[in-house]
């Protein structure tokens, strides 16, 4: 092995670890502050989520299957396709927006981040959705993100697990526009006892704000 080779290493092995210390600290720091207004957090992070990827009409519609027999909850939306840089910056746990907001890109909050707190429904979220940059190919994305390692080599094996099935997916046959509409991005959870009380805290907090929601927020469509 060159020197280079050995330099290469060192940096990808530095990369991995920040990622994976990162993640463990906040998941770490998301259990900790978890109390009534973090359990309903999540339903509002992943309305803004949909609300900042809105179709051609500028606006978005929203679909939340929530099964307490089945124990899972799916929260779906027919907004943009994610592009590249936005689910690399999901499986690493980074802001893939703006850190400055202006009226032109009207976007809040941090996808990264913010994301997060959706774990408290379950570790492991699949993500089922398109993906599409510029003029490639539309294509049919299938990722588990798994949030439940505690050890660092634990979550760097996960971490590369998303990006292999992304690289997976990228390599898939392309997609039709037509098969492409619809609720096109969709987020699924797996619920335990615990995440099946949140689920129910956050809708809960839903009914009761969605009428401020269609007041104020034009965007959202329907829910």
């Amino acid at each position: 092995m060159s020197y280079s080779d050995v330099v290469q290493a060192a940096v990808n092995n530095a990369h991995d670890t920040a990622i994976a210390n990162k993640i463990i600290d906040m998941m770490r720091n998301l259990k900790l502050k978890n109390d009534d207004k973090t359990a309903c957090r999540w339903i509002w992070e992943l309305i803004q989520n949909a609300k900042d990827v809105v179709g051609q009409d500028e606006t978005v519609n929203i679909e939340i299957d929530f099964n307490e027999r089945d124990k899972y909850l799916a929260f779906r939306h027919d907004g943009k396709s994610f592009t590249t840089d936005n689910i690399v910056s999901l499986i690493s746990q980074v802001s893939s927006k703006e850190r400055k907001q202006s009226p032109e890109n009207n976007m809040t909050g941090k996808f990264g981040t913010g994301f997060l707190t959706t774990h408290l429904l379950s570790e492991k979220v699949f993500v089922n959705a398109c993906l599409q940059d510029n003029d490639e190919p539309l294509k049919k994305i299938n990722i588990l993100l798994d949030r439940s390692g505690e050890t660092k080599e634990e979550v760097i094996a996960a971490v590369n697990e998303s990006f292999r099935q992304l690289k997976e997916s990228q390599e898939a046959d392309a997609l039709s526009i037509e098969n492409s509409k619809g609720f096109n991005t969709c987020f699924l959870y797996e619920l335990q006892k615990s995440g099946i009380e949140i689920a129910k805290n956050g809708l809960e907090s839903l009914y009761v704000s969605i009428p401020y929601v269609f007041a104020f927020v034009e965007k959202i469509n329907s829910i």
